[in-house]
C-alpha cells in the first residue's frame, strides 16, 4: 500500500496592529486569507446567532501548487 505525502509551504502571521492589507503589500504577495482584529466571526453568528469577534488579526499564505507535488522547493519559489 503505498503511503500519500502532501508538500506545500505555509506563512501565517498574526497579532499586528497594521491593516492586513499592509502586510499584503510589504511581503508582495496575494493571501488566500486575511482576518482583522474586532470583525464579526460571520460563519459563527449565522450558525448561532451570537457575535463574536475576531481576537486577533492574520495574514496567511498558501502555495498555489497542487499538493501532491514531490519538490518542496517549487512551493516556496511559487
Amino acid at each position: 500500500m503505498s503511503q500519500r505525502s502532501e508538500t506545500y509551504a505555509y506563512l501565517w502571521i498574526e497579532g499586528f496592529l497594521c491593516d492586513p492589507s499592509e502586510i499584503t503589500s510589504l511581503m508582495q504577495l496575494d493571501p488566500f486569507e486575511t482576518r482583522k482584529a474586532g470583525d464579526l466571526i460571520q460563519d459563527r453568528f449565522e450558525r448561532t446567532g451570537h457575535k463574536h469577534f475576531w481576537p486577533k488579526s492574520s495574514w496567511k499564505f498558501r502555495s498555489r501548487l497542487p499538493l501532491d507535488g514531490t519538490f518542496q522547493q517549487s512551493h516556496i519559489q511559487n
